[in-house]
């Protein structure tokens, strides 16, 4: 299956990667409001335009240089990607989960009324932009990220 890899960016200007089979499948998944963005849970995503790769030198050494730069540049890419997810993965694994009453809890540790830690747990769309208007930082993981050994 081929897949396509768009940078997208949310009302607030938060950026991140997309995957789909196709831009139709984007535009479908867009306009029911199933892309949201992981960073504030935003559903008004755009697709950032990007260019494609056009060689204007001429020259086997410039093409194969060029080709070499572009593949290490990837791999640096999954690399970080791969670091990141690791780390990601790692906070997890080491937050209290608080289920469905991370709003509760993630206020009394911003209050100072809880001790400060580090939590994971649900919240509804309401809850999110309730505690982004009160000043809590809070980041939405998508469920893929979760460590596969420690899932259910």
């Amino acid at each position: 299956m081929t897949v396509k890899v768009f940078d997208l960016k949310c009302n607030y200007g938060h950026i991140f990667e997309g995957w789909f089979s196709s831009s139709d499948e984007f535009n479908n998944q867009r306009s029911k409001k199933i892309i949201e963005c992981p960073f504030c849970a935003s559903s008004e995503i755009t697709k950032l335009v990007s260019a494609p790769y056009v060689n204007t030198h001429s020259g086997s050494d410039v093409t194969n240089k060029t080709k070499t730069d572009s593949l290490s540049d990837k791999t640096n890419i999954a690399n970080t990607q791969i670091n990141i997810i690791k780390g990601i993965r790692k906070i997890l694994k080491e937050a209290e989960d608080v289920g469905s009453n991370f709003a509760d809890v993630a206020r009394k540790i911003h209050d100072g009324d809880a001790e400060k830690r580090s939590i994971k747990g649900t919240v509804t769309k309401e809850e999110h932009k309730s505690l982004q208007e009160e000043g809590i930082e809070v980041l939405s993981i998508p469920e893929f990220l979760e460590d596969p050994s420690s899932m259910h």
